[in-house]
């Protein structure tokens, strides 16, 4: 991450040129009286006017000052711990690393324990959750790319994990490795097969972890859930040439809301080699963020009992289907498939389903 690194005395500017060459991606910002000729930011005003300007310019903040001070430069500037930047604070000495905003989301956790290690210093971490080695809410998915819904309910159900208070976990889909095999979960998390049983538990909060939208949640259930979409969807598109954007937009939305899977949990797009350069298609990949996975027709024939072949597609460009089997080829691993068959297998309480995932064709044919 980009790192701002703040000083304020004479020590800590040597502290800080120090760190300065052990941390990646940082700048050393330093008082105009204790320069040197190799400092490339200088700053002659108040340090007050630099932290500022870094909050909104860097991902992290290492302010090597009094705590006191760097909190009274930072109030005005914190909106939202999903946004702001990370930001530890160390004493001129060099004896602690303490972790002072954006902790969990941020990183300034990890950062301080990071920076701490390269000093020989103490990380201080005050977070709940840490401190007590059960699971981060908000972090939860994050190292897989996993999008949150629903992310007001954070703080309610993080406190319910924290405080011991019975809390249920549904997953469906998605990776299985958000928690060390090794570990035994807290014993106030509770595995559920489905979101029905959850609701009528008796749990205080839950987290769902699913690629399937909802109908409707029981009572104040949509106050006190959390919803993770894991990538874990893919989408074989087949279309005409100079398809528009909007019309493959409209097609994909459509087909998923049938399907009732979340848009949140596409991962990619997969299609023929002879598609993958269309503007419409790079365009809509483009707008959401979705890598476009690419087969020949060689490939795209290897694959075998598609559900819907075409002899019109096969006719026109030489192979039975595009979206179907592209999808399939792409899916490999598969995760989960719209349509709900597939092998499922079982990892401590939590099931696993593996499928071939969802599957669009656009216009019916390919030409």
């Amino acid at each position: 991450m980009r790192t701002a690194i703040i000083t304020l005395t004479k020590k800590g500017t040597e502290l800080g040129r120090i760190l300065h060459q052990r941390v990646e991606q940082s700048q050393l910002y330093v008082p105009t009286k204790f320069t040197k000729p190799d400092d490339q930011n200088v700053y002659d005003g108040s340090v007050r006017t630099v932290i500022a300007d870094a909050f909104s310019d860097f991902d992290a903040l290492i302010l090597i000052m009094a705590t006191g001070v760097a909190v009274r430069c930072l109030a005005p500037l914190i909106q939202d711990k999903r946004t702001d930047p990370a930001v530890i604070a160390l004493d001129e000495a060099g004896r602690f690393a303490i972790s002072l905003l954006s902790g969990h989301i941020g990183g300034a956790n990890e950062l301080a324990q990071k920076v701490a290690s390269l000093i020989n210093a103490q990380p201080v971490i005050t977070t709940a959750s840490d401190l007590q080695g059960t699971l981060n809410v908000d972090l939860l998915g994050q190292k897989f790319g996993w999008t949150i819904e629903h992310p007001q309910n954070i703080t309610r159900v993080s406190a319910a994990v924290i405080n011991g208070e019975k809390v249920g976990i549904v997953q469906t889909c998605g990776e299985r490795d958000w928690w060390p095999a090794s570990v035994p979960l807290p014993a106030n998390l509770y595995a559920f097969d489905s979101l029905e049983t959850l609701q009528t538990s008796g749990c205080t909060a839950g987290l769902l972890i699913s690629c399937r939208l909802i109908d409707r949640l029981d009572g104040d259930w949509q106050n006190r859930l959390v919803i993770y979409r894991p990538k874990c969807l893919v989408v074989g598109i087949g279309m005409h040439r100079n398809t528009d954007c909007s019309q493959i937009e409209t097609a994909v939305s459509t087909a998923l809301e049938k399907a009732t899977l979340s848009f949140k949990s596409l991962r990619n797009l997969a299609t023929i080699d002879t598609r993958q350069s269309e503007a419409g298609l790079i365009k809509f990949a483009r707008t959401h963020g979705l890598p476009i996975q690419a087969f020949t027709k060689e490939q795209l024939n290897a694959v075998f009992n598609i559900p819907h072949p075409s002899e019109i597609v096969h006719r026109h460009i030489g192979v039975r289907g595009v979206c179907e089997p592209a999808a399939l080829l792409s899916a490999n691993p598969p995760c989960e498939r719209g349509k709900g068959k597939g092998e499922r297998k079982r990892q401590r309480a939590f099931p696993t389903f593996h499928f071939p995932l969802s599957t669009l064709s656009f216009q019916g044919e390919d030409r």
